[in-house]
């Protein structure tokens, strides 16, 4: 079957609604296991996580044990945990790990939802399901769908306020723009970049509100949109304001300002200058970070601030985005020939004056690639989320190609065919054929890991998870069940009244590779008394438990 003939078999909503679905079941058994595990039941006691899905599962766990979202809320995002404890508290499962990958999985299947639905509205039912069968495969999105982490569910929130708010600007009721305030703050709850997706949104909207009505309906359709938002977010952004007791707004800000002194200046920093204790006590990033030291490093020195900006946006561009070690093999996130697919569907896009507002409303979401220089270098999953806008681009793109072929030749090519089918095959033959680098270093990491289980595994048994640990952000945190402090690098007894402070009943000193070597570092604290130190017997790997006496 040719795709053009697409319209006539998906003539009905019934039709269509058949074909997301299937989508949606094709998918789900294209990339993974998780969903199909909890409809079976075979879901693990306990599951591998990564170092940043310990806080979405501690955030998770905060909220199942009544105590609010944690200081850990302060620097990962809240939505991710509250769907994970939502589950967990309805389904009674508390492998968090595993859920927190479940929701990634959920919400990237779900993304082919509205991908479908603004693409056809946009290009057409056979671009839109061309758009859906390149992304099932896309190894960038099936590589965040998978993880335990936040990307997935971000990029569903951000497609979805795409779609929600080109309906509300393309003449449906006035409540569409309140369901686009609501999944824009949804969005900012996922990730903080939704900030910025709300802000590039509001510009669109009053210029195609101010076209449609004049600047009465302007004004309404931006309170609406607005006051949805705020409803949404301004709890949380109410919470970060009074964790960090000044005004905040994005959760990774101060932690990220602090950082950035080594990390994109060069400059020569300890752990103490990030993890240490203040003069009033409190941990340097908490105390000092925030948009306030990002604007005085450019006071400091503006031209050494838009040189490292000027580099490290010219590593944001697509040829220049790399993969990480276990997308080896694998295409940079945006390919060439979809960039440039991308290019030619803009202008096919934005040509039409009826439709500019639209392709401007597909590009909102990239005002964060020019956030992003400001702290980091480019990186492929801070560019994953955006894929889905780009293979809108590149659908249009091949329609501008059809188009142009057929008034050449006088006969019509399936390009959209073609697409689909060499992205498809080619897509799972890179998936099925590549495997990570084996290197020493991924299977120093897997033993550790394996080996910081048994430890949870014997402290869940001999301590209990209703406890408070203070220790490093490591796996072992969610491996030992219990509540979590962040340890300070500071000196011995400074930590040590820290931990009390805030309520900790034990140090876990976690000594990998040298410093299992070494051995602990606390065995001249009167006030910490040995409690039991677990010894790798397969790789240099300790874990010291430190019972604080005055508890």
């Amino acid at each position: 079957m040719k795709l053009p003939e697409i319209d006539r078999v998906l003539s009905s909503a019934r039709a269509e609604a058949a074909f997301v679905l299937a989508a949606c079941v094709l998918a789900a058994l294209y990339r993974g296991a998780g969903v199909m595990s909890v409809l079976l039941g075979g879901i693990p006691p306990i599951s591998h996580i990564s170092y940043d899905g310990v806080y979405y599962a501690q955030i998770a766990r905060n909220i199942l044990a009544g105590d609010g979202l944690g200081w850990e809320a302060m620097i990962f995002p809240a939505l991710q945990p509250v769907f994970i404890a939502a589950i967990a508290y309805v389904t009674g499962i508390d492998n968090l790990a595993f859920l927190s990958g479940y929701v990634s999985q959920v919400a990237g299947i779900a993304l082919l939802v509205p991908v479908y639905l603004l693409v056809r509205d946009l290009l057409g039912k056979s671009a839109a399901v061309a758009a859906v069968f390149v992304i099932i495969p896309y190894p960038h999105l099936v590589a965040i769908s998978s993880a335990d982490t936040v990307e997935s569910l971000y990029a569903f929130f951000v497609f979805l306020s795409i779609y929600l708010g080109y309906r509300a600007l393309s003449g449906a009721p006035p409540v569409w723009l309140a369901f686009t305030g609501i999944s824009l703050g949804l969005t900012y709850l996922a990730r903080p970049e939704g900030l910025i997706v709300f802000a590039g949104f509001l510009p669109i909207a009053a210029w195609r509100l101010y076209e449609a009505g004049g600047r009465g309906l302007a004004l309404r359709g931006l309170g609406i949109i607005a006051a949805a938002f705020f409803v949404v977010s301004l709890p949380y952004m109410v919470f970060l304001t009074k964790s960090y007791k000044r005004v905040v707004l994005s959760p990774k800000l101060p932690y990220e300002s602090v950082v950035m002194k080594s990390k994109v200046f060069g400059e020569d920093m300890s752990f103490r200058d990030v993890e240490g204790l203040t003069a009033k006590g409190e941990i340097v990033w908490r105390e000092k970070g925030g948009a306030g030291l990002v604007l005085g490093y450019f006071r400091e020195n503006p031209a050494r601030f838009v040189r490292s900006y000027l580099g490290n946006l010219v590593s944001e561009l697509p040829w220049n985005v790399g993969n990480s070690s276990h997308l080896e093999g694998y295409p940079i996130v945006y390919p060439v020939y979809i960039w440039l697919l991308a290019m030619a569907g803009f202008a096919f896009l934005v040509l039409p004056p009826g439709r500019r507002w639209a392709a401007l409303l597909l590009l909102a979401p990239f005002a964060n690639l020019f956030v992003y220089p400001v702290f980091t270098k480019g990186f492929w999953i801070y560019h994953a989320p955006y894929v889905p806008a780009l293979v809108t681009f590149a659908a249009g793109g091949v329609l501008l190609l059809s188009r142009e072929t057929e008034r050449l030749t006088g006969r019509a090519v399936p390009l959209l065919l073609v697409l689909v089918l060499t992205w498809g095959g080619y897509s799972a033959y890179i998936r099925y054929s590549c495997s990570p680098q084996q290197v020493e270093a991924v299977n120093f990491k897997s033993v550790i890991s394996e080996e910081s289980k048994k430890v949870g595994r014997w402290a869940r048994v001999n301590i209990g998870t209703d406890v408070t640990y203070m220790t490093t952000w490591s796996r072992l945190v969610y491996y030992l069940g219990g509540r979590w402090v962040s340890i300070p690098m500071d000196d011995h007894k400074r930590v040590v009244s820290y931990g009390i402070k805030n309520h900790a009943d034990y140090i876990v000193e976690e000594l990998v590779g040298d410093a299992a070597i070494a051995g602990p570092e606390y065995t001249d604290v009167p006030s910490l008394e040995h409690y039991f130190t677990y010894q790798s017997p397969d790789a240099p790997y300790a874990v010291v438990f430190w019972k604080i006496k005055n508890r």
